[in-house]
């Protein structure tokens, strides 16, 4: 994980154990292990276009999972056309991948049920053209005609800015709730992203009030997957 330019856990000690827990960066992404297969089927064949066609030395020869980390991929929401960088850090078993809030603002206002995607960077360059879209309705969707390499909290959607990033709640707080009131009453007494804008905080030091198990410790699949 160091190489990869995490070097201390979320309470800024130095990492030695993997016990410890660590922020994602804004645009690192842990993918499901699901994806290896596709991922490294994806890898085999940008290589060989590189060597057949462009007359190139082959770029990812991967073999194995652990390969692709440290790659640059492109997430992309359903029914839309705007690429956002990311980088794969890891796998979860899960049938899900991680990231954080303002990556998926970026990538739309949010996904179509629980569907989203991630493709390899050179795919998404070399295996690209708007000649090969559908002219028809929903041709250009599901397609990067554009791609963002940095997110910007301030011009992603305001979901993304209504994360609560408290580390406590304040005994006013909890007094204040007593009358249930609106909660746009209570927001000068939380930590909000849109609180944070224009300074690091916007994108790193998200916390958290109460301690919770693994992301990845429930059914690996829900009903409707199979």
């Amino acid at each position: 994980m160091q190489d990869l330019g995490y070097s201390h856990d979320v309470f800024g000690a130095p990492l030695g154990s993997d016990e410890q827990m660590l922020e994602l960066l804004p645009q690192d992404f842990v993918p499901s292990i699901l994806a290896k297969g596709h991922l490294l089927s994806t890898c085999r064949f940008v290589d060989d276009l590189l060597v057949r066609f462009y007359q190139m030395d082959p770029f990812y020869e991967a073999e194995g999972e652990s390969d692709l980390v440290g790659h640059l991929a492109i997430g992309l929401a359903p029914h839309t056309s705007g690429g956002v960088l990311c980088r794969i850090i890891g796998w979860t078993t899960a049938s899900a991948g991680t990231r954080t809030p303002p990556f998926h603002a970026a990538k739309r206002r949010n996904c179509d049920g629980d569907e989203d995607s991630l493709m390899l960077l050179l795919d998404g360059l070399l295996n690209f053209s708007r000649k090969i879209l559908p002219m028809g309705r929903g041709g250009r969707m599901d397609a990067p005609l554009v791609l963002s390499t940095r997110i910007n909290p301030s011009e992603i959607d305001k979901e993304a800015l209504n994360v609560d990033c408290s580390w406590s709640y304040s005994r006013a707080f909890y007094e204040a709730t007593k009358d249930q009131p609106h909660p746009s009453d209570l927001q000068t007494l939380v930590d909000l992203v849109d609180d944070r804008l224009g300074t690091t905080g916007e994108i790193r030091g998200y916390g958290w009030t109460h301690d919770s198990g693994r992301l990845d410790a429930g059914p690996e699949n829900s009903s409707t997957r199979p």
